[in-house]
């Protein structure tokens, strides 16, 4: 009996994700000082204690052999920034989860997601860089939290080329917002919603 025990006991340390989701695991690796998991079900898994680098685009991520498959991105708990052009381009991306350990979007981190609808930034995001949510034609709104004291250019779109967002969803005062740097940037099509 204790040897059975000892056999469903180290075949469950080996295969842990299989075991107790149901998700099967497709690839994986290291990036920098992240590790990340992509499921058979389209889930990227992003986890680790530490910043995700900065590559120069989304093609110098190791993942983004895959970034046509992926429909969801899960940040862990102690990933600190979402990196420069780490998911532009994921066209069939529909759902982002972050932790509260971010503090920074990356320049174009989620620009040309298609099938994005809704990301919710937590609570610590400090700093929104340029073109971050540039072309995501199915997000219509956002919240940006009151600790964010910088939005790049181009973030939500330009006064140029207009913006699919409609409403952004301020945490902090009016008065507030003003001291935003970047906010004179936001195209005046988007309403500003604030105390939200």
């Amino acid at each position: 009996m204790k040897k059975i025990w000892a056999i469903m006991m180290a075949l469950l340390m080996v295969f842990p994700v299989a075991s107790c989701s149901g998700r099967g695991i497709r690839a994986s690796g290291r990036q920098d000082d992240v590790d990340w998991v992509f499921y058979d079900n389209g889930e990227l898994e992003i986890s680790g204690w530490a910043d995700m680098g900065n590559p120069i685009s989304s093609d110098t991520y190791d993942w983004s052999n895959f970034q046509d498959y992926i429909t969801k991105v899960t940040i862990k708990e102690g990933v600190m920034n979402v990196a420069a052009g780490a998911f532009s381009d994921c066209e069939n991306l529909e759902r982002v989860d972050l932790p509260y350990t971010i503090t920074e979007i990356g320049r174009g981190a989620f620009s040309d997601c298609s099938k994005l609808t809704k990301i919710v930034l937590p609570e610590n995001v400090e700093i929104i860089r340029d073109f971050a949510f540039a072309h995501c034609p199915n997000l219509s709104s956002i919240n940006i939290p009151e600790k964010v004291d910088e939005i790049g250019y181009g973030a939500f779109g330009n006064r140029h080329d207009g913006s699919d967002l409609s409403d952004i969803y301020y945490a902090g005062t009016e008065e507030d917002w003003q001291y935003i740097f970047g906010v004179e940037d936001i195209p005046d099509e988007i309403t500003i919603h604030y105390n939200s």
